[in-house]
Parts: C-alpha cells; structure tokens; sequence
C-alpha cells in the first residue's frame, strides 16, 4: 500500500509539490480552509479544514494515518506540522524548530546563539 502524505494548503503554489508527492506513490491528502481550493483537482483526497487548527489537523492526520505531513509556502501550516509530527512521532520539523522557523524573532535568536 502507497504511503499516505498530508498537505497543508492546496493553491496555486502546492500544485507542484502534489504532483511531486504522487510521481514518489505517494497517496496525496490535501487541507485548505478554501472549499473551492485547486488541491481538490490534483490530489487523492481533499478536505476542507482550516489547516491553523493544530489540533484537528492533528486529530484527522491520525484518523488518516498519515505517514508524513508538509507544506509549502506557509508559516501558518508550519506549526501544525511539527505539533503533528511530534504527536506521531514522525520524521521532519518538530514542535521546536517549527516555533523557530515561523518566527522572526525567534529564528534571529536561534541563529545568533548557534551559529555566531
């Protein structure tokens, strides 16, 4: 059975990445709060949920049994998908570093401490 991928956002800029994830086998489920999202033409599956909820993204991404969850071109996707990958234990940015990567201030911080 082909691996099942979760992405968060489904417009213009997520075609590419949902025809890159199919070209791997991969089974595409793709979320936007938008009803009428493009994602819907291109992926396996689409939802309407609003992808800043973490904690029913999380709650369908374990009801879907996902074996992995991305997004692209979205701070807001990026928080769900470590709260997600930590809540499963799968691989990618955790809790952490997604805190980190969607704030400026934080990363400034972060970067300052480990690279300088």
């Amino acid at each position: 059975m082909n691996k099942t991928i979760l992405i968060l956002g489904g417009n213009n800029f997520f075609i590419g990445l949902i025809k890159a994830a199919k070209k791997l086998n991969y089974k595409v489920i793709s979320i936007d709060r938008n009803k009428d999202s493009i994602a819907k033409y291109y992926a396996d599956e689409f939802h309407k949920i609003d992808f800043s909820k973490y904690k029913q993204v999380f709650n369908f991404a374990k009801k879907k049994n996902i074996n992995g969850i991305t997004t692209h071109q979205s701070d807001v996707g990026v928080y769900s998908v470590g709260y997600v990958n930590n809540k499963l234990n799968l691989s990618g940015a955790n809790l952490e570093l997604s805190k980190i990567c969607s704030s400026k201030s934080l990363t400034r911080t972060y970067l300052n401490k480990n690279i300088n």
